[in-house]
């Protein structure tokens, strides 16, 4: 093979020698100088090694932040229209509170004009008489404080004891319910823990007779009595379906009775500790959710027990003879709405039965849906109205005395009372104004308002009751989180 020769380059130096089929001679090497121009770089082509699993994470990632930067680019646009949205809606809420205040105002100037003059009858077909006595009785309630409770339905006083009997639903889910004992003059505050079968409390009494008794009806299909002094319960029966009421005989502290959901009314006698002494029927199946015992100096004999109990279709009055009895409806409380409370002041006689028009109903004077000029936007009144009757005669004939609109609440059965101020004084009907959310005391005969009070909370007023404490009267008006009270001290 022929020599070549070979060059190697250390920048500029040039080593050339030449080559052999044995080798590289060292003594052959000879070193020459040479230029920069003479110099051949070679670059290699660049070497890339592909990972597939890499190369595809990459494509969806960049697919993702696409998806992602168009989805922002549209939320982006829509936070805008809300944003122009929620101005023209504020804009809109503005003016709309602007156009109620002025409505409101509107209002209770016709509500007083309601008042002061005497009302005139509405309900078509009836002709009420106005039993006018001149000025609503004189009285000076004043806030007395208030009690905090937490679920709060319904509840009593006892006078004599200086306590309060408060029916709370506890929160969480399933709602049990306890009784909490409070007291009038101390912070002392018991709970009496239920049997978890007792349900929710509908009607809740403390024995007039003052014996330390309550009795309280619940929808675990219960009558049952208590002890206030040892907080056991006395007695329990078992009813036929859920009572919706109950109430003490004015007259015998061992009778009681509770007006079931069926439309029955039970008599009980506590020295039978099984069963009802008398089961009597309703004219209907309609719930009975108030019943009174009346006085018994109107009742046509001493052997006769009358009560008087109000459902839907409106009042019955019962003359129980014994384990009889049937009742009659009270014919000038029926067809001008739905019952939805009634209240009674056995001194007097006085009977005060609640309505809100039927659904449904086509007589214009009775609207069925809530006014926007009575009620508000955020209420939750209806423009029903109150009739009060008085109570004549052994016959127990009722007489119409005057009515008036009231705004009732559209779902809920409210509680009203009587306030009675004993001898020589006259009579006070205490009712809440959903639309102004205000107890209103009236004058039961004529309707003319004596006192209006705010409520103290925004929840709905469940529950009012009135009672005689050392020497003043105090009226207790309930709500899910407080008691208000109220109290009397006119000479």
């Amino acid at each position: 093979m022929a020599n070549t020769k070979s060059a190697v380059f250390l920048v500029d130096t040039c080593m050339d020698f030449p080559a052999s089929t044995s080798g590289y001679s060292s003594g052959e090497v000879r070193e020459r100088t040479c230029s920069l121009k003479d110099v051949r770089k070679i670059y290699a082509s660049r070497i890339a090694a592909v990972d597939d699993e890499a190369h595809k994470r990459i494509v969806f990632l960049e697919a993702k932040l696409n998806s992602i930067e168009q989805k922002t680019a549209g939320w982006n646009n829509k936070e805008a229209q809300w944003r122009k949205m929620e101005a023209e809606l504020r804009s809109e809420v503005k003016k709309l509170k602007k156009k109620i205040a002025n409505m409101e105002s509107t209002t209770k100037g016709e509500q007083i004009k309601y008042n002061v003059a005497s009302q005139e009858h509405y309900i078509p077909g009836h002709k009420i008489y106005q039993e006018y006595h001149g000025h609503a009785p004189s009285c000076s309630f004043r806030h007395q404080g208030q009690m905090l409770v937490n679920g709060g339905r319904i509840f009593d006083i006892d006078g004599g004891r200086q306590i309060v009997l408060v029916a709370r639903r506890l929160s969480g889910v399933g709602g049990a319910f306890v009784l909490t004992q409070m007291s009038l003059h101390s912070n002392e505050i018991d709970d009496i823990l239920l049997p978890p079968t007792s349900r929710a409390i509908k009607d809740l009494h403390i024995s007039p007779h003052n014996n330390g008794l309550a009795v309280f009806g619940s929808l675990g299909k219960k009558l049952s009595v208590i002890s206030l002094e040892s907080h056991n319960t006395v007695l329990s029966y078992d009813l036929p379906a859920a009572p919706w009421s109950c109430s003490w005989d004015r007259n015998s502290s061992h009778h009681i009775y509770a007006g079931l959901q069926n439309g029955m009314v039970l008599v009980f006698d506590m020295r039978q500790t099984i069963r009802p002494f008398a089961s009597l029927t309703g004219l209907r199946s309609n719930p009975v959710h108030t019943i009174h015992h009346l006085s018994p100096d109107s009742t046509p004999t001493s052997d006769v027990r009358s009560l008087l109990s109000a459902s839907s279709i409106g009042l019955c009055q019962w003359n129980i003879t014994g384990s009889e009895g049937r009742p009659s409806l009270v014919s000038e409380t029926e067809n001008p709405g739905v019952c939805i409370s009634s209240s009674y002041c056995p001194r007097s006689d006085h009977v005060v039965a609640t309505y809100r028009p039927r659904v449904g109903s086509s007589d214009d004077t009775i609207p069925t849906q809530p006014s926007l000029t009575q009620t508000g936007v955020n209420s939750i009144g209806v423009d029903g109205f109150h009739v009060c009757l008085k109570r004549r005669g052994v016959d127990s004939h009722y007489q119409k005395l005057s009515s008036t609109r009231a705004s009732v609440d559209t779902i809920r059965l409210p509680r009203t009372a009587i306030i009675d101020f004993g001898e020589e004084r006259k009579q006070l009907f205490a009712s809440c104004d959903e639309s102004a959310r205000e107890l209103i005391l009236q004058d039961p005969s004529s309707f003319i308002v004596s006192q209006r009070f705010p409520l103290a909370s925004h929840h709905p007023l469940q529950d009012v009751k009135y009672a005689h404490v050392n020497g003043s009267g105090i009226l207790g008006l309930l709500t899910d989180d407080r008691l208000q009270l109220l109290r009397n001290e006119s000479p």
